[in-house]
């Protein structure tokens, strides 16, 4: 249950940052996040500041899109928002483990049973596609790592020029981790 109202909190607090118009409301809840992450302690600063600094090229060119056509203001206000709802994305996964963000999902989609939706399925859907992101990341630095030691070397210019050479590895292990996680699932009784 407590998954479940997480959830529901970080869907209220991402809808309502986009209403709120002024920067000092805006900064009060930035004070507000970093005082829970604070409190949490269940993470370390460094892991923070690597999760905002992969998300930061995400945020700067929406920010660039909106000063283009908007103008500064909003530009600077739309970065500031979803810098934020990223910020509360992080705290939630941090709280949560994979299994009690599916709950969680599954929960709040109890609903859809009244419409004949198995939410279990959907369950398990989501949780593997929760739990392979962290796999194939792993994976794309292995391959990474082993291209590299065999003298390929890694720029916008060979990956543009040589792509198989880097995704047939990825797209290799994806299918064998596909085809493990059908037979367990099936050793299970899921079809």
């Amino acid at each position: 249950m407590k998954s479940t109202i997480f959830i529901l909190g970080l869907i209220f607090y991402s809808t309502a940052l986009f209403f709120i118009e002024q920067f000092w409301l805006l900064g009060t809840l930035l004070i507000l996040n970093l005082i829970v992450l604070a409190c949490v302690q269940q993470h370390s600063w460094r892991s923070l500041v690597t999760f905002l600094a992969k998300n930061c090229g995400f945020v700067l060119f929406v920010v660039l899109c909106n000063l283009w056509f908007a103008g500064i203001y909003l530009a600077l206000l739309v970065g500031t928002r979803l810098g934020l709802a990223i910020l509360a994305t992080y705290t939630l996964t941090k709280q949560l483990s994979t299994q009690q963000l599916t709950q969680g999902t599954v929960n709040l989609l109890t609903p859809l049973t009244w419409l004949k939706i198995d939410t279990e399925k959907l369950a398990l859907s989501i949780a593997v596609a929760l739990t392979f992101n962290p796999l194939l990341m792993h994976e794309a630095h292995s391959i990474q790592n082993n291209l590299k030691l065999k003298g390929f070397r890694f720029s916008f210019y060979t990956m543009w020029r040589y792509p198989r050479v880097y995704i047939v590895g990825i797209m290799e292990q994806l299918f064998n981790y596909i085809e493990n996680v059908e037979k367990a699932l099936r050793l299970k009784g899921y079809d």
